[in-house]
């Protein structure tokens, strides 16, 4: 229990991208308008248009936007004599260094998409897909520590079924915003209490392991778990694939498929692409068969042909199943 706050309680705003945008409008238009006064907005241009997003919406509503690097002295000045009380973050692309946490008497609270200290890091929402998650926001307190600080709020799971990257990132920043909003609700009622997480139970979303976790493993993988590492990488990054191309090993990346459980033809071999007459391309699994209906060439492993001499590569390769077998390695 903390002392209820009197006034318009001043913020400085850390955000970036469509969660950032979506916290300013809760803030201006929500519940708490009349309680809280954004006295500054911090925007990071690592990312020009998700940067843009944010200023925009801020300079709509009358904010100060502010755009120093966040380690710079003169941004911690201005933080400082902007009189705060309290920092939220929303989705910073940025570590944010201790200085600028010491400038603001009640320091930082940071909202985080998952459930801490489950998946800790800067990509959470893939890991939650792939591994079947609820989801959940959490508000901490912030250290110089990535999602390390104290607990001060957390929304109620929900589940996010058969949704990909993109949905859950709308939804994601969405339920950011409303938990931003009763945590900080919380703050000016003087209701909310700091609970340390338990450290022995972090798991951590490295966004340097990415291509790892969606890698698809068809020797082990079941149905269900390949069909949410295709979710987890959505139309634009996919799951990861191996297949051979003229003797050579290649990669592939599937963008869209489809799973159903306990359907597969007693002819049909394990591993092995089958073309289907839609287009598609069928492969029995663990569990199943997996209708791949979207695939892509990878160029991460600095291949020197263009992505559509690869997608050709690899269609032609899966469209000669029907006369020599294929397996997805």
């Amino acid at each position: 229990m903390t002392e209820k706050m009197t006034g318009k309680v001043p913020l400085v705003y850390f955000g970036h991208g469509l969660t950032g945008y979506y916290g300013i409008q809760r803030l201006m238009r929500g519940d708490l308008k009349d309680k809280v006064e954004v006295k500054k907005v911090i925007v990071s241009y690592k990312d020009k248009d998700k940067a843009d997003l944010v200023k925009n919406i801020a300079s709509m509503y009358g904010l100060e936007v502010c755009t120093e690097p966040v380690s710079s002295d003169e941004l911690a000045d201005k933080i400082k004599e902007c009189g705060a009380e309290l920092g939220v973050v929303m989705n910073f692309d940025q570590k944010i260094p201790q200085k600028i946490i010491d400038a603001i008497p009640s320091g930082i609270w940071n909202v985080h998409p998952s459930d801490l200290p489950r998946w800790r890091g800067g990509v959470p929402l893939e890991y939650l897909i792939v591994n079947g998650d609820d989801f959940r926001v959490s508000v901490h307190t912030m250290t110089e520590k990535f999602d390390d600080g104290e607990i001060v709020y957390k929304s109620y799971p929900i589940k996010i079924w058969d949704m990909d990257i993109d949905e859950l990132y709308f939804l994601s920043s969405k339920q950011s915003a409303l938990a931003l909003e009763e945590a900080l609700d919380l703050y000016t009622k003087g209701t909310y209490s700091k609970t340390p997480q338990d450290t022995s139970k972090a798991t951590y979303a490295r966004a340097s392991e990415l291509d790892k976790l969606l890698k698809i493993d068809w020797g082990t993988d079941g149905g269900e778990t390949i069909m949410r590492k295709v979710l987890a990488g959505g139309v634009n990054r996919g799951a990861i694939s191996g297949i051979s191309i003229e003797g050579q090993d290649k990669q592939f990346r599937i963008t869209e498929a489809n799973f159903i459980p306990e359907a597969r033809q007693t002819e049909m071999e394990y591993g092995k692409v089958y073309p289907m007459f839609d287009g598609s391309y069928a492969v029995c699994v663990n569990g199943g068969t997996l209708y791949i209906s979207g695939i892509k060439g990878d160029t991460s492993q600095n291949d020197s042909q263009t992505n559509s001499q690869i997608d050709s590569q690899i269609i032609h390769t899966l469209n000669r199943a029907n006369n020599q077998k294929v397996l997805l390695t």
